[in-house]
């Protein structure tokens, strides 16, 4: 039975999502609400991003370290889904007015290559069943005003997930000792944080282990090909608008996010919303979706669903599309009914939704091609 305080809370949630409006602490109405009441609320509001289409690519754990949690009056992690509309290839673009008060973190990503199903997993079996590593940027952002969050707060609103920037997948070696990886973060070329692996929960494979051992108690499994986000590596670091931020992590290699340009007040409700760029590894399988194809930089299928956007993986041929070409797509269509796809066509000819999706005022959605 769905509690009504969870269900309306995640509808105040996923609205402050859509328009960039931040919200009051629920724990300023309820000083009682807890980390229970707020897994409820996730869970609501984790229903409503899967009726849009988005999928569930893996987990972030959050307050890994000793400092936050002695913040929030706990000696215990918080976790959230990722989803697949969030991910960005490193050196992404990101619309700085498609957040409220973002901030970026340096983080070590797991995945795995085998499932792993709790209670009783330990470092060493957690170890066994990563196959791959890579370095992360997650941009961390709250739906609650000025970042006044409680524990309940913050779990609820998918524990103050934005969206994440990743760099190349790497074998995960046995050998790697990943409490000693070092990370120096720059912001526009000067250093103004740095960490290590131990920073997260004492160990990040440590923090895989700790995530299986909490799904295991409710019966759920940490499945191959999911992601782990680990936690931050340092204190969270501002982006505003024009910033360029770098995390050089030692063996992992450079990953880069830059802040793009800002929404004007006026289109923050409603606004169409496209991908910043190609590359998600989200597929394009929402229920209802036909999957279709045209020329861009990095890639063959686009899928799109207001107000997040994704696109598979699907290199494309430099024979294949015009040289400096990149055709996107956007519309208004209203949230939780209406998904579409854009079908084959040139970069010179602005594609057509194959079919028309509700829009706020009743218009036909608007599409745009450009070269670049």
């Amino acid at each position: 039975m769905i509690a009504p305080d969870a269900r309306s809370r995640a509808e105040i949630l996923y609205e402050a999502r859509a328009t960039q409006q931040p919200v009051a602490p629920f724990t300023d109405n309820d000083p009682t609400l807890g980390a229970a009441e707020g897994y409820a609320v996730q869970r609501e509001l984790t229903a409503l991003l899967l009726a849009d289409g988005d999928s569930v690519v893996g987990y972030k754990a959050g307050l890994t370290s000793a400092p936050m949690q002695e913040m929030f009056g706990v000696d215990t992690p918080d976790f959230a889904p990722v989803f697949g509309s969030t991910l960005h290839a490193d050196g992404a673009v990101l619309d700085r007015g498609r957040f409220i008060a973002p901030k970026v973190e340096a983080e070590i990503v797991f995945r795995l290559a085998s499932p792993l199903t709790g209670p009783g997993v330990g470092v060493e079996q957690a170890r066994g069943a990563i196959g791959e590593v890579a370095a992360g940027l997650e941009i961390v952002d709250s739906r609650i005003v000025d970042w006044r969050i409680r524990l309940a707060d913050t779990i609820a609103d998918l524990a103050s997930n934005g969206a994440a920037v990743l760099g190349s997948w790497a074998e995960a070696t046995s050998g790697t000792d990943y409490r000693r990886l070092g990370v120096t973060f720059r912001r526009n070329g000067e250093v103004v944080a740095s960490g290590n692996g131990a920073a997260a929960l004492g160990d990040p494979v440590a923090v895989v282990a700790w995530l299986a051992n909490v799904f295991g108690e409710h019966g759920i499994t940490l499945e191959a090909g999911h992601l782990v986000m680990t936690g931050a590596l340092h204190a969270a670091v501002p982006l505003e608008h024009g910033d360029t931020c770098t995390a050089e992590f030692d063996q992992l290699g450079a990953i880069t996010v830059h802040a793009g340009r800002a929404v004007p007040p006026d289109e923050k409700r409603g606004i169409p919303r496209w991908s910043e760029q190609a590359g998600s590894p989200q597929q394009c399988s929402a229920p209802g979706s036909s999957v279709s194809t045209w020329p861009t930089r990095s890639c063959t299928r686009m899928c799109w669903t207001w107000p997040w956007s994704w696109a598979a993986t699907e290199p494309t041929p430099a024979s294949a599309r015009p040289p400096g070409s990149a055709c996107r797509s956007r519309t208004a269509a209203s949230p939780r009914s209406s998904r579409w796809t854009s079908p084959s066509t040139s970069s010179s000819t602005p594609p057509t939704p194959s079919r028309t999706p509700s829009t706020p005022n009743g218009s036909r959605p608007s599409t745009r091609c450009w070269s670049t």
